[in-house]
C-alpha cells in the first residue's frame, strides 16, 4: 500500500479543514491488514486507517452507525486513490490483551464480569431478519440460517482434509462429532451485530492504580470500548461468546462464571444456546484449524490442543 504522510496530511486539510503536526505509525503494518497512524493536531489527537482489503470499511460504518454506546465515533471516512480510510477520536487506554498476563485473578474475574456486560449491550444494539455481510448478494435471510452452517461447515471440512492436516486422528474425529450434532444447529430467533474478533488484541481498557499499595492489588480495570470492527456483519450472536472459549476460557475457566453473570443480566442466551453449545464450539475449533495451518504454527498448534481438550472433557461442565 503506497500511503505517505503526506498523502496523510493532504487527507486532513482537505477532509477535516486540519493542519496536522505529527504522524506516527501504530499497530502490526508488517501484518498488511491495516495501516494505521496517530496523527496529533494541536491539543487533538486522531486515529486514521487504511485498509488493505475492501468491505471492511462499511463493517464499521455499519457497526458504529447501530453500536453508539461507545467513545468510538467515526468521525470521517473515504476513498484516497482506491484505498478506504476511516479517521477516529484517539482514546487513551490500555489494550486488554497487553495487561492480562500481570493482572491478579480477582481483578480478571472483575473485568470479565465488565467485559460480558459490554457484550451484551453491544449484541442489544440492534436485530435484523437477514445474516451475513453487508453488501449486496452477501446476506441471507434468517430462515436459511440452518442449511448455511452445514455447507459452510462442510467447506471447513474440505479445506482440513485436502490440506492432510495433522493430527489426522483428531480432526476425523472431531468432523465425525460435529457432523452428528448438525440436528442440534439452531434455527435464529435473532441476527444481531457480530464482531467476530472480541478478544484483549481490540479491547480498550482503563486502568486507575493506587499510588499506596506496591503489588498492585488495589488497582482497578474498566472495559472503555472495543475496537476494529472491520469483521462485524450480521450474524448469531452465540458466535462472539463461543471464540472466547478458545482464546480463554479453556485455560482459565474461572472466567467463565464471571463473564456470564455480566452477560446475563443485560441479555437472554436462550435455550439454543445450550443446545447447539458442542457444535458451535467443535466447529470454531476446526474452522480456526483450516486456515491457521499456514498463517501461524504457534496459533495453529493451540487450536489443535484446544481441540484435543473439547474432544476429551465433558462439554457440559463448561456451560454456566
Amino acid at each position: 500500500m503506497n500511503i505517505t504522510l503526506k498523502d496523510i496530511e493532504a487527507i486532513f486539510k482537505d477532509r477535516m479543514n486540519i493542519n496536522t503536526d505529527s504522524m506516527t505509525a501504530c499497530g502490526h503494518h508488517d501484518l498488511k491488514r491495516n495501516l494505521v497512524y496517530k496523527v496529533k493536531s494541536g491539543e487533538h489527537t486522531f486515529i486514521i486507517k487504511f485498509y488493505y482489503k475492501y468491505h471492511k470499511q462499511i463493517r464499521e460504518l455499519n457497526a458504529l452507525h447501530y453500536y453508539v454506546n461507545t467513545p468510538l465515533k467515526l468521525l470521517a471516512h473515504g476513498i484516497y486513490q482506491g484505498i478506504e480510510w476511516s479517521i477516529y477520536p484517539y482514546i487513551t487506554g490500555y489494550v486488554m490483551e497487553g495487561c492480562l498476563q500481570t493482572m491478579p485473578e480477582n481483578k480478571k474475574c472483575e473485568l470479565f464480569k465488565d467485559f460480558g456486560s459490554k457484550m451484551a449491550d453491544f449484541h442489544n444494539a440492534v436485530s435484523f431478519q437477514h445474516f451475513g455481510d453487508w453488501v449486496v448478494g452477501k446476506y441471507s435471510h434468517i430462515s436459511a440460517y440452518q442449511t448455511f452452517m452445514i455447507n459452510d461447515t462442510e467447506r471447513i471440512y474440505h479445506n482440513i482434509e485436502k490440506l492432510n492436516l495433522k493430527p489426522n486422528k483428531l480432526f476425523q474425529e472431531a468432523i465425525g462429532r460435529t457432523r452428528k450434532a448438525y440436528n442440534t444447529i439452531e434455527t435464529l430467533d435473532e441476527v444481531t451485530l457480530c464482531h467476530r474478533d472480541l478478544d484483549g488484541r481490540n479491547i480498550l481498557i482503563g486502568v486507575n492504580e493506587s499510588q499506596s499499595v506496591p503489588d498492585n492489588k488495589a488497582t482497578s480495570y474498566q472495559l472503555i470500548t472495543f475496537l476494529d470492527f472491520e469483521k462485524c456483519v450480521r450474524f448469531n450472536p452465540h458466535y462472539d461468546i463461543i471464540n472466547l472459549y478458545r482464546k480463554y476460557f479453556y485455560k482459565a475457566p474461572a472466567l467463565i462464571k464471571p463473564f456470564f453473570e455480566g452477560y446475563d443480566k443485560l441479555r437472554t442466551r436462550g435455550e439454543q444456546y445450550d443446545i447447539a453449545f458442542e457444535f458451535n464450539l467443535l466447529r470454531m475449533g476446526l474452522d480456526i484449524a483450516s486456515w491457521s495451518h499456514h498463517v501461524s504454527k504457534c496459533y495453529y498448534d493451540e487450536t489443535v490442543d484446544f481441540l484435543e481438550t473439547m474432544m476429551t472433557e465433558d462439554l457440559t461442565k463448561w456451560r454456566i
